[in-house]
């Protein structure tokens, strides 16, 4: 029997379960196994989060931005379906750390592009 194999568009729609109301995504072992971040990459995602913000929403960010820099690096194709996902995720990002948001977001992209 073929291992079960998850096609681009379901991996999307199974992430959507880890988004809360608010935009956040909440992280989790499940969580960073869709997105195909093994515990190293976690690890060096959760570092340089660290490194430019701390707070009791530390984590969420870091999941948060794994969840928008595995969107574009990984699907970019399919960003109609990813999208407002992406723009509330976004926002709430902003709302938590305004000014690094976009450095840290390149970061991760980074490290996620490494890691393949």
């Amino acid at each position: 029997m073929l291992p079960y194999t998850q096609t681009p568009t379901t991996t999307i729609a199974c992430l959507v379960m880890h988004q809360s109301n608010d935009g956040a995504f909440k992280p989790s072992k499940a969580f960073y196994t869709q997105c195909h971040v093994s515990d190293i990459t976690q690890f060096s995602v959760e570092t340089l989060v660290t490194r430019h913000f701390a707070g009791p929403k530390t984590e969420a960010l870091a999941a948060t931005l794994v969840a928008l820099a595995t969107f574009q690096t990984k699907y970019p194709e399919l960003e109609a379906k990813w999208r407002k996902m992406a723009e509330k995720a976004r926002q709430w990002c902003l709302e938590v750390e305004k000014q690094k948001t976009d450095e840290l977001l390149d970061g991760i992209r980074t490290i996620l592009r490494e890691s393949l």
